[in-house]
């Protein structure tokens, strides 16, 4: 972490600082410095990733929106942050938004294991039947035979985010909000 030492006004170094520290488990920590990579940069879409990331595994549904809509408002290609908002569609039941935005993390690259195991999430959460293939045991929707082999062995596989908010419903816009 001496990079912040060196660098204290490098958001980079920052956000390294508190992507590392939350995988350490230190929560409080990252936050701060993720927090302090967003006053030297607001627009650096990374510290928005991982502060909605936490705010996800702690519950917070609303902090996580905000956080997921900021960073692929500030860089549209950014799939995962995409998955991360569809996280929060699918953690507050919202399944067809969670396959909307995991669609949209799939179209910026096929081959984004997170954003196949969220579309099985979401495609599982709306009931949709699925068909299995004649070759394999895999199954995907009726409507839809163009998938990859991820997206194919997500739909078979297991799929889902550990998430649970304490209170989430969406608004007449259909998003979700704590």
């Amino acid at each position: 972490m001496a990079a912040c030492a060196n660098s204290p006004r490098d958001p980079e170094a920052w956000m390294m600082r508190g992507a590392i520290q939350a995988e350490l488990g230190d929560k409080e920590q990252a936050i701060r410095s993720l927090r302090q990579s967003l006053e030297l940069d607001s627009g650096y879409a990374d510290a928005y990733l991982h502060l909605g990331k936490l705010a996800l595994a702690a519950s917070n549904a609303g902090e996580a929106q905000r956080c997921a809509e900021k960073a692929v408002t500030l860089d549209p290609n950014f799939a995962e942050a995409w998955v991360l908002l569809g996280s929060v569609h699918a953690a507050c039941q919202n399944h067809q938004g969670a396959e909307q935005c995991s669609r949209k993390a799939l179209s910026l690259g096929r081959d984004n294991v997170p954003a196949a195991l969220l579309l099985a999430q979401a495609v599982a959460g709306q009931g949709r039947r699925m068909k299995p293939l004649a070759t394999t045991s895999r199954c995907w929707p009726n409507s839809e035979p163009d998938r990859s082999p991820v997206e194919l062995a997500a739909l078979y596989g297991q799929a889902g985010q550990s998430s649970n908010p304490k209170t989430c419903t969406e608004d007449s816009s259909g998003k979700p909000s704590a």
